[in-house]
């Protein structure tokens, strides 16, 4: 550094040479004679007063960059040479939460080096290191470089230049990940086991149980998806020449959908980025045909047409109360979920790189008006403000649900004890029903006409039973909540089929 300032000084001292010369002639430069008359020195002086806290700030990011890496293949050194006696890569694999940490180590290495590399481009990388590596030449004081070559090896620039407004978007541009995987990379076997384990398992159970049906298999493992995309990043072979491994993987994850969230709201279009592998590229044809696409846009816009309609019916003013909720939650829930997925499709598939894929889906109206519902004729066009409407109403839909089933569970004891009351006393009223009006059986009239019904000793005592029953069930009793819902449930169908009895059914 001390090199550089000093024939940085000797270039302003000596002015700017023949052609620089020329120019001051001609009534341009400063005092010491053109541009290069500037003290570029007192320049970097002032960058590093006024930046050097942000210079920094980087280069200890790339740092822990580079330190992720370390520690994650250290653990993984640890689990393959026996480190952890009753741990290694498989059992971990094969345990439930192990499977998912491991996966997600993976996963996040790579989200690293692909935002990195997206919002970060090669040529800021490489300065901003430089202009590390000369303040702490010059002022020992500002930072450690004892990991400069970790670090440059992080940072270099890969072959492909992304486009000038790539860190702007959040959709990714492709790039050269092979090689910037393959700087930091991690045992092929372990690897391939996380991409086995990805294949073959839901790591996240409960994704299945929010999208139970089997229509919606691509939805539930969006997530997982998502993992495995930037997993087979580290496993190029595959990409290139594992054709069996590759249809699988479409078939499971991406068989009608293409564009897929990487992270944080950064999209990739796998149509793009995996067109330079040979298998990847083979295995998703059979989604990109123009006919697949087509027929996918107008499912969607179906469902879409067939969601708005719904919604509306549910909103409408005094439909959703209490007893509607809870007798209809299903169908509700379901509705909340077809208004999800249409949705999330849609946005994500506006977004394709590809401009003949984008014109079928983007498609707009013949007549050019704006409809309230999808036009689910002719073209199935389905525009901004159709996706803007189906968001705002489902929205609104969750808002509503969400407020009342809050709301139920507040008051859940209160109702717990209400419905217990309002039973017991139907039962005590029924055992004195069948009793010839010698039990309880109402007041006045009421009872008039209880003392008039011939007495049936058999179903007075079953009803009575059926009180003390009921009056047993307590909502703090310490018992399971599934074996207090099977004594509800055994009392439900218990009267069910009382009700088939001659005697109760002919009254």
């Amino acid at each position: 550094p001390e090199e550089y300032e000093a024939s940085l000084l000797t270039r302003a001292r000596d002015g700017p040479g023949e052609d620089g010369g020329k120019t001051a002639a001609g009534g341009g430069g400063g005092s010491n004679g053109g541009p290069a008359g500037l003290d570029l020195a007192q320049l970097e002086r002032e960058f590093t007063v006024n930046q050097s806290k942000t210079v920094v700030e980087f280069y200890e990011l790339f740092e822990s960059v580079v330190g992720y890496h370390t520690d994650l293949s250290s653990f993984v050194d640890d689990l393959n040479r026996g480190y952890y006696i009753r741990h290694t890569v498989e059992s971990v694999l094969s345990d439930e939460v192990g499977r998912r940490l491991v996966c997600e180590a993976v996963y996040l290495w790579g989200v690293l080096l692909i935002t990195m590399e997206h919002y970060l481009p090669g040529p800021v990388r490489e300065r901003l290191v430089i202009s590390y590596h000369r303040m702490v030449g010059r002022d020992p004081s500002l930072g450690d470089i004892s990991k400069i070559d970790s670090v440059v090896a992080l940072c270099r620039s890969s072959a492909v230049r992304p486009p000038a407004t790539a860190h702007r978007s959040s959709h990714k541009h492709p790039a050269d990940e092979m090689r910037l995987f393959a700087r930091f990379p991690l045992p092929s076997d372990f690897v391939r086991n996380v991409v086995g384990c990805l294949l073959s398992s839901d790591i996240y159970r409960r994704s299945t149980t929010a999208f139970p049906s089997i229509d919606h298999r691509s939805v539930a493992l969006a997530g997982q998806a998502s993992i495995l995309y930037v997993v087979l990043y580290f496993d190029p072979h595959a990409l290139r020449e594992e054709n069996a491994k590759m249809r699988s993987v479409v078939d499971r994850f991406f068989g009608d959908n293409w564009v897929v969230h990487v992270y944080g709201g950064l999209t990739a279009d796998l149509g793009k980025e995996w067109g330079r592998y040979g298998a990847a590229r083979a295995a998703m044809a059979g989604v990109l045909g123009e006919e697949s696409v087509r027929v996918l846009h107008v499912g969607n816009a179906k469902l879409i047409g067939q969601c708005m309609a719904e919604l509306r019916a549910y909103l409408t003013m005094g439909i959703l109360t209490d007893g509607f909720v809870l007798d209809n939650r299903r169908d509700l829930l379901n509705c909340l979920r077809r208004c999800n997925i249409a949705l999330r499709w849609r946005i994500l598939h506006r977004r394709t790189a590809d401009v003949a894929l984008r014109e079928i889906i983007c498609a707009k109206q013949a007549d050019g008006a704006l409809t309230t519902d999808p036009k689910l004729e002719g073209d199935f066009a389905v525009s901004e403000s159709h996706v803007i409407s189906l968001l705002l109403l489902t929205s609104q839909l969750e808002m509503q649900l969400k407020d009342t089933f809050r709301q139920l569970l507040e008051r859940r004891e209160d109702i717990w004890s209400s419905c217990k009351t309002r039973t017991s006393g139907m039962m005590s009223d029924l055992a004195g029903y069948f009793g010839g009006g010698d039990g309880d059986g109402g007041s006045g009239s009421r009872a008039a006409a209880l003392s008039k019904v011939d007495r049936h000793e058999g179903l007075s005592d079953w009803f009575a039973a059926m009180a003390d029953e009921v009056n047993a069930l307590s909502y703090e009793s310490g018992e399971h909540v599934t074996v207090r819902g099977r004594r509800i449930q055994h009392c439900v169908q218990s009267l069910e089929e009382i009700e088939l009895f001659d005697v109760v059914d002919r009254d």
